[in-house]
């Protein structure tokens, strides 16, 4: 819906008002304001019902301010800025700058979107995904596996840093005392993957966990 302006600079952004209103759909408003009557600046609006404004009604203060003080002169908008609607609902507002032959400000293009019910979707997977701290170190990560024998080769796999090749005794008894504090050796099958795993004798996986005892 749209009345008649005052600069033909703003005529080109009445269709843009509907289109984006469309676009962007029932959650956002679009304002088309003619700054040369600020008390009937509405020129243009699409989704009216967000703000309950209409063409004809009058510019807010954050227009009024962006006239008054000079520093808005030199910027081509303002972008995703926090405001609330008149029912105290969260909003996420951009103001275009719409200038004329002259490089003055003759209207404003402004987009006000409706994100309380984003907000809230954001708020409850923060608290669905969230962790307390106490639970973070201890290091409570776990895997969902089809199987034993595949719990093992994924813990195995985590805690042997190179090919069992090249690997010391030493080095080998410090792997497996990793994978004993990880309780692998509860299941069963485990001794066996180890050792396979470290190109060892399963008598040896023995050795070293019984070395591993105070």
């Amino acid at each position: 819906m749209a009345r008649k302006i005052t600069h033909p600079a703003l005529i080109p952004y009445i269709p843009i008002v509907d289109f984006l209103g469309a676009l962007l759909g029932a959650d956002s408003e679009v304002v088309l304001h003619d700054i040369a009557d600020l008390n009937h600046s509405i020129v243009a609006i699409a989704n009216a019902n967000i703000s309950g404004r209409k063409v004809g009604g009058p510019a807010t203060d954050l227009v009024l301010r962006i006239m008054q003080n000079p520093e808005y002169q030199k910027m081509p908008w303002l972008c995703n800025y926090h405001t609330l609607s008149r029912q105290g609902r969260a909003q996420k507002s951009s103001t275009f700058f719409i200038r004329d032959e002259k490089n003055n400000i003759a209207g404003l293009l402004c987009i006000n979107i409706d994100n309380e019910l984003l907000i809230q979707a954001r708020d409850l997977l923060q608290t669905l995904t969230e962790t307390q701290p106490l639970m973070e170190n201890l290091n409570l990560s776990e895997r969902f596996v089809a199987s034993s024998d595949e719990l093992s080769l994924e813990v195995i796999k985590d805690h042997l840093p190179q090919s069992p090749e090249r690997m010391t005794y030493q080095e080998k008894l410090a792997v497996v005392a990793r994978l004993n504090d990880t309780g692998l050796f509860r299941l069963k099958g485990a001794v066996p993957k180890a050792a396979e795993a470290l190109a060892c004798a399963e008598s040896t996986i023995y050795r070293y966990l019984s070395q591993l005892k105070p």
